[in-house]
């Protein structure tokens, strides 16, 4: 998980629009800056070596702010992962911590960034590639593009990209089947409740 594309990659809303120091507006990319992802802003070189790195680029598929922003965790979906498919009373200590790891940073995305609908899951999605076969990218799991950072000036930690036709370069999808993806995590719920059996 890591980057921002911006600039129409997606449909999802970054942000609120920054002023620059010459008081022009422009649109939001990052979520650290108004430019870069906080997990490659905090070491933009170390981002660019791997994804320019000849052995490494082909096996990685990078999660960026355009995705995760579509995962946003609105009120049904908090309610379903608290109480669980059977609506229960009262929620095992599991699904109330989980809850309230979810909830922690939700009112910073909503003052913030403007992010009303609930906090986006970034890592929980990056963790959803690994369970590709039950969650599906709509777009056949994303196009491969060259990748860089800047690692210096202004915009450092910003991820660019460019569009490869070889079939090498990073995979990153543009959307995913956001029902299969909520139906995972309270299916891993699930089974973490029936493993830790917590009592309510």
């Amino acid at each position: 998980m890591g980057g921002a594309i911006g600039n129409g990659f997606t449909h999802v809303y970054m942000g609120p629009p920054y002023t620059d120091s010459t008081g022009h507006s422009h649109t939001r990319i990052g979520n650290r800056t108004p430019f870069a992802e906080f997990n490659i802003w905090c070491d933009p070189e170390a981002a660019k070596s791997i994804f320019t790195n000849t052995d490494l680029k082909d096996k990685i598929v990078l999660i960026p702010l355009d995705l995760t922003h579509q995962a946003c965790a609105n009120k049904d979906v908090r309610d379903t992962l608290l109480h669980s498919r059977e609506k229960r009373d009262h929620p095992t200590r599991l699904r109330r911590m989980f809850y309230e790891l979810l909830m922690f940073f939700a009112k910073t995305y909503e003052e913030v960034f403007g992010l009303v609908d609930g906090p986006p899951l970034h890592d929980p999605l990056a963790v959803a590639v690994l369970l590709a076969d039950q969650i599906p990218f709509n777009d056949n799991g994303g196009e491969r593009w060259k990748v860089n950072v800047i690692t210096e000036g202004e915009q450092v930690g910003r991820t660019e990209i460019v569009a490869v036709e070889d079939g090498s370069g990073v995979l990153i999808p543009r959307s995913l089947s956001l029902n299969e993806f909520w139906n995972t995590i309270e299916d891993c719920l699930h089974e973490a409740d029936k493993a830790t059996l917590f009592s309510i």
